[in-house]
């Protein structure tokens, strides 16, 4: 859990994390974006990156929550 990082619109906004995963060939990562207010921001793009490779992208859901298997 890293807690709240803010970003802002129309940018990009890097968090570095380092993944550890008790059995390696499960799990996910999972993250909720919200506006200052808490409000959960839909259809925001999330991109998951190893050093500069694009590993996934997708948008937030109606919750601003965002999956990666």
């Amino acid at each position: 859990n890293r807690g709240q990082v803010q970003v802002n619109a129309n940018a990009q906004t890097a968090l570095n994390v380092v993944l550890e995963w008790a059995d390696p060939n499960t799990g996910g990562l999972e993250a909720t974006v919200l506006s200052t207010t808490r409000d959960p921001l839909p259809d925001a793009t999330v991109d998951l990156l190893q050093g500069n490779v694009l590993l996934a992208r997708t948008t937030t859901d109606e919750l601003g929550t965002v999956v990666f298997p």
